[in-house]
């Protein structure tokens, strides 16, 4: 965990929880974005254990929106649902049931103490500025029925499953530093997806083709702690990017979300689909690294007299601008992330040419940085972990093409609009 993402402590009042997690400006839209900060925020909180990791929090953010998403969608039928097919009162309040829903799901997911106790204040606060009537209870009813239909889909899930990593070493071949995560994610139960192997990337080069020595030069140059070829820019940009992906881009999409012209079911709809996409990527994601296994820049580097390769030089000493050692090189998983976000904004917004500015929790000295489109955003986040000396080039070219292909998948496919809703363009 990066210590610059732990931003919030949990036994606070919830106007603080949405300051601290607003970014630039304070960005509240309606509840469908209240409950996306307080998430972030309690998976920030130090006594949460490994909750920022993507991975665990992808899984927790998609349940979370998947079951806000069905309990306004089953007061308002808008669009196919994921899967709650039952109608609720529409007299029943769809903020109520929002509420509720990610409520429900996130005592369930989180149920610490000091966590849970957060939880019920935000909860009891969000409520509060509800009329108390009986469209309030209603809705109150289908979104506790809701998160229970979710949390009993995903109970058995495989998530929980822990393997030890086994993989002999050699030329080629990763090894943990200090220990090897979710070796048995792959096996995920998808969200989506029909198999965590259904976009899984062709891998990496052969250690002795000119395309692996391209790589193992540019990232040598590029990533090393005090390279001489890096940009100030690129440095910036590199340490800006170290956010863990699940909170960079939820943010971003928060500040689109906050448009007066949209609708709760809109918002509900848009954070169930980027974080599904989300999810089911690190699936895929951890799927392809533990097929291929392949070495970090780092290892690789420091043994490059023993890869067969005549073009590269070993340097026993190398040092990355930021070592990352949990999982192996490819595919990057920042990358992946970045692209299937940046790919469902595009596709929900209609265009992928939105301008935005953003800071987050690693930006040196708070820096903001804007760009011109979703996708300028997401090949700068695949840069950065080059520039980082984190991941050779084809590891983070191949996540962004994964990310892609399972979020295109995902909103081709889930909480599709009914005819009498705007359709989003095909492609």
């Amino acid at each position: 965990m990066n210590p610059a993402t732990i931003l919030l402590y949990p036994l606070i009042v919830i106007g603080v929880i949405l300051a601290a997690l607003a970014g630039p400006r304070d960005i509240r839209a309606d509840v469908v974005t209240d409950w996306n900060q307080i998430t972030l925020a309690t998976q920030a909180s130090p006594s949460c254990t490994g909750c920022i990791r993507t991975p665990f929090a992808a899984r927790a953010l998609a349940m979370v929106h998947l079951a806000i998403f069905d309990a306004v969608n089953a007061i308002d039928r808008q669009f196919a649902p994921y899967l709650v097919e039952s109608l609720a009162d529409p007299g029943a309040s769809p903020e109520a049931a929002a509420v509720a829903a990610a409520h429900a799901v996130l005592i369930a997911v989180y149920p610490q103490t000091d966590l849970v106790a957060a939880l019920n204040q935000a909860y009891a606060d969000s409520l509060n500025s509800l009329p108390d009537d009986s469209a309030k209870t209603k809705g109150i009813a289908v979104g506790e029925s809701v998160a229970a239909a979710i949390l009993a889909l995903r109970s058995a899930d495989g998530s929980a499953v822990t393997l030890p990593y086994t993989v002999p070493p050699g030329p080629g071949i990763y090894q943990p530093d200090p220990a090897a995560l979710f070796v048995a994610w792959g096996n995920v139960t998808l969200f989506a997806l029909e198999s965590g192997s259904q976009f899984r990337a062709k891998g990496p080069p052969a250690l002795a083709h000119g395309k692996y020595a391209e790589d193992y030069l540019e990232v040598q140059s590029v990533g090393t702690l005090n390279s001489l070829t890096r940009t100030p820019d690129q440095t910036e940009a590199a340490r800006f990017w170290l956010e863990n992906s699940q909170i960079t881009w939820n943010n971003i999409a928060r500040i689109f979300a906050e448009d007066p012209a949209r609708s709760l079911a809109d918002n509900a709809r848009l954070f169930a689909l980027l974080n599904l996409a989300g999810v089911d990527t690190t699936i895929a994601v951890m799927d392809t690294k533990y097929t291929f296994n392949f070495w970090r820049p780092r290892d690789a580097i420091r043994a490059g007299d023993a890869d067969g390769n005549e073009l590269t030089t070993a340097d026993p000493t190398w040092t990355p601008l930021t070592y990352i050692g949990v999982h192996p090189d490819y595919i990057s998983q920042h990358a992946a992330y970045g692209q299937a976000a940046a790919t469902v904004l595009a596709r929900v917004f209609e265009t992928d040419d939105l301008p935005f500015s953003i800071t987050t929790s690693t930006a040196p000295s708070g820096v903001v940085r804007s760009y011109e489109s979703f996708s300028q955003a997401a090949i700068e986040n695949m840069n950065s972990r080059v520039w980082l000396g984190a991941h050779f080039r084809t590891a983070c070219k191949h996540g962004l093409e994964q990310g892609k292909q399972v979020a295109h998948y995902v909103v081709k496919h889930f909480l599709r609009p009914l005819h009498n809703h705007r359709h989003e363009a095909e492609e």
